[in-house]
């Protein structure tokens, strides 16, 4: 026979069914509302991962840290939801933003430790970096990090150590394939400008690996650095020159993701294809992105953030990096340009722009 249980908020006995009741600030079973019973049965038929998550809607503070992004990407909020996190139900998100200005990050992750929050997450490595040196002890979760281990964030792959763990993007990887396709589509190029942000810890790991890459193949790389959005701003009104007025690479960080329509219409003004790294690039008119699943890296980080708030420790959460990409194809855009992308790369496409 089943037990009726008294609410610890409104002292109405309800049923326990497994462990569905809902807990109370101070600790105790309450009852929960029709609203929010309806909500975790149809969650139960859509997914037994979200029927977990409705067995509990103790509240859990996120705190983000970004260099450069002006608001939260709705990205965060849908890969939370997918996980039974919800804003005003379960969830708070904190979240601070540099604004382009890193040498502000050191005081915005203060402000994020006071807050005492369940996980924090950095985006970026400086916005890690800055997470690490404030606190030992409040767990970190960050991404579109390059080289976790040769910037100090952790002792390896497998084994973080500390209070950090996260996902790394494969710049490596990532900064030879991506020439590699730009020598595909451009057969005979001779040289390549490449958007980096010279501010950017992790900088002189990317800027090793295209340079291999260039090497390589055969090719020239000249380097537009911009740290900062004025930096960027100031960088966009010089046009490119000689034998670097061929294409232009941006590459994967926040302030270059915030300018992506910006950077799109600088390589339009000067009649050149445009390659990024995100899908949402090819949207805003570069000719072709490569790279890492966007919002799969969103899934894959609060994955690692679930975890840890159901008990695992950072430290034995091993390091992950992107197994899947995706080849996105501006076809329109290549066709303005007259640009004919080889068979060879159209078959790789995961995507296509028409």
């Amino acid at each position: 026979m089943r037990r009726l249980t008294p609410c610890n908020r409104c002292a109405s006995p309800f049923l326990a069914i497994g462990s569905t009741a809902a807990v109370s600030s101070n600790g105790g079973p309450r009852c929960i509302s029709s609203s929010d019973a309806l909500s975790c049965l149809w969650r139960s038929s859509i997914s037994p991962r979200r029927w977990s998550a409705c067995q509990t809607v103790k509240p859990v503070t996120v705190g983000i840290l970004s260099p450069g992004l002006p608001s939260i990407p709705p990205e965060y909020s849908k890969a939370f939801r997918e996980r039974g996190y919800e804003e005003g139900r379960n969830l708070r998100i904190e979240f601070r933003t540099a604004k382009g200005k890193t040498e502000a990050l050191p005081e915005l992750a203060t402000e994020l430790v006071r807050l005492k929050p369940d996980v924090l997450i950095g985006s970026t490595t400086p916005a890690t970096l800055a997470l690490k040196q404030t606190t030992d002890s409040i767990p970190i979760v960050f991404f579109f990090v390059s080289d976790p281990v040769a910037t100090g964030l952790v002792k390896s792959f497998d084994h973080p150590g500390g209070n950090i763990t996260g996902l790394s993007v494969a710049d490596e990887y990532w900064s030879v394939k991506t020439v590699e396709i730009v020598t595909e589509t451009l057969p005979g190029i001779c040289c390549l400008t490449v958007l980096r942000n010279s501010s950017n810890q992790a900088a002189p790991v990317v800027t090793v690996a295209f340079e291999k890459a260039a090497k390589t193949l055969g090719i020239e790389l000249k380097f537009m650095d911009a740290g900062s959005p004025d930096q960027l701003n100031s960088a966009l009104t010089i046009p490119l020159e000689g034998r670097f007025k061929t294409a232009l690479l941006s590459t994967p960080e926040s302030i270059f993701v915030a300018a992506r329509t910006q950077i799109a219409e600088y390589a339009e003004r000067q009649h050149i294809p445009l390659f990024g790294p995100y899908r949402a690039d090819a949207v805003a008119g570069a000719v072709m992105s490569f790279g890492a699943s966007y919002y799969g890296q969103f899934q894959a980080l609060v994955g690692h953030v679930d975890k840890i708030l159901k008990g695992a420790k950072p430290a034995d959460l091993p390091v992950e990096q992107p197994t899947a990409f995706d080849l996105v194809l501006n076809l329109k855009v290549a066709k303005a340009l007259g640009v004919q992308i080889p068979q060879s790369v159209l078959a790789r496409a995961t995507e296509l722009i028409e």
